[in-house]
């Protein structure tokens, strides 16, 4: 099919333009990734990579607005972006607005728990912790198997000094649930434990959703 077509082509440019990034040829790589972006604008390694592009040359405005455009484009995916916004951070740069981006996100998918992570995480680090323990409990309740937030929960508690009584709060939470960050295949119902931008079960491009 024609969407097909378009996805296929911008995984191509996506992986062109990272080679050709590889090389040095940082105005060739961003003329792909940006072909790629035309062709399919959810095409989640597109925007990533163009905003790496942007922020190892300096442009840190044009990289947030790069893996901001991701988001704008599938929100679902917004959350491969976290971790450069909270490299920026510990790098000591600003970025105005990203508590409401998160916020947005939040409110966007009631049942998501990455984006409140990550907003948890972004409150306990300027200090507000009480209401970033209380997004982290809401992360928890929507998705109590989730790894990352299991991981978050005690990674919080162990930095902010967990006693006996927090120790069972979150014990309580769990309830005992596995821990799997899973995706599957639209199409086919292929699961894996991590991203794919290809089936390899179907092969189709662009196929996988989180679970939750």
């Amino acid at each position: 099919s024609e969407e097909e077509e378009r996805k296929v082509l911008a995984f191509l440019h996506d992986r062109v333009g990272s080679e050709t990034l590889a090389a040095g040829d940082l105005k060739a790589a961003r003329k792909h990734f940006e072909k790629a972006i035309a062709h399919w604008p959810r095409c989640a390694p597109a925007h990533l990579h163009l905003g790496d592009l942007h922020y190892e040359a300096g442009r840190t405005k044009e990289a947030v607005a790069a893996w901001k455009g991701l988001a704008e484009a599938d929100p679902t995916r917004a959350w491969l972006a976290f971790g450069r916004f909270e490299e920026l951070r510990l790098s000591g740069v600003d970025v105005p607005g990203y508590e409401e981006w998160l916020r947005a996100l939040v409110d966007a998918r009631p049942r998501g728990w990455r984006a409140r992570v990550a907003l948890a995480e972004h409150l306990v680090a300027t200090n507000r912790v009480e209401e970033g323990r209380d997004i982290l409990d809401e992360a928890l309740r929507a998705c109590p198997g989730a790894a990352e937030v299991q991981r978050a929960e005690w990674r919080m508690a162990a930095e902010q000094g967990v006693t006996p009584e927090q120790a069972r709060h979150v014990a309580e939470l769990l309830g005992g649930r596995h821990a799997v960050d899973g995706h599957t295949c639209l199409h086919c119902r292929y699961r894996t434990d991590g991203p794919e931008w290809r089936c390899p079960h179907c092969h189709r491009w662009d196929a996988f959703v989180p679970d939750a």
